[in-house]
């Protein structure tokens, strides 16, 4: 703690002033960032499995009369969200039955940590995309599962803004924070300063007041 010592008085008010503000907006920027990401997250899978389900219930009499290309068609639904990349129909003895695709795009399959996280929530992040695995049931029976390859163009896009957000907000403490600090650099630490070297000076006078 020498440098506490050896510091200036503007150095005693200050820094510890810029830590506080610092150290606030880290933790307040963190929290948004990490809160906003989440809700986005949490927005986009339940709107895919709200389109799923509509999806699903049509897709029972395909699968009850073996219908491929009805299965195709009704899978085809999945082009009304844009950040669905794939769907992918299987039967319950794992056998493809029909799919769909965004623009013939072959999305990256989810790789095996990722597979036993799905298997035990439902759905999992990748790097790239969210996979989602949703059962068709009849009768309290799965008889088919959708296994879904969803974008996360839009979570990126999320956090991109955030962290623009952040930044600029960034900047504006740094501006404030030199303005506020003058400020008391003014107001405060010269007025101060300027005492102790009056003091110093009668103290050094043997304590006589100047006469002129």
């Amino acid at each position: 703690m020498n440098w506490i010592e050896k510091a200036s008085l503007r150095q005693r008010l200050a820094v510890p002033l810029i830590a506080f503000i610092f150290s606030l907006f880290i933790i307040l920027q963190g929290y948004n960032y990490v809160n906003t990401y989440q809700v986005q997250q949490t927005n986009l899978i339940d709107r895919i499995k709200v389109l799923s389900n509509g999806v699903s219930v049509n897709l029972q009499a395909a699968l009850l009369f073996d219908d491929e290309i009805t299965a195709s068609e009704v899978l085809h639904a999945f082009s009304a969200d844009k950040e669905i990349l794939q769907a992918l129909l299987l039967k319950s003895d794992g056998r493809l039955f029909a799919e769909y695709r965004k623009d013939g795009l072959v999305a990256k399959a989810p790789n095996r940590t990722l597979q036993l996280e799905i298997a035990k929530n439902g759905y999992a992040l990748g790097e790239d995309a969210i996979y989602i695995l949703i059962p068709i049931f009849l009768d309290n029976e799965v008889i088919a599962k959708i296994r879904l390859i969803v974008s996360k163009e839009g979570l990126n896009e999320t956090r991109l803004s955030a962290m623009r957000v952040a930044f600029s907000l960034f900047g504006l403490i740094i501006i404030f924070s030199y303005i506020f600090i003058a400020k008391i650099q003014q107001w405060v630490i010269t007025p101060v300063v300027n005492l102790n070297d009056a003091m110093q000076g009668i103290i050094l006078r043997g304590g006589v007041w100047p006469t002129s």
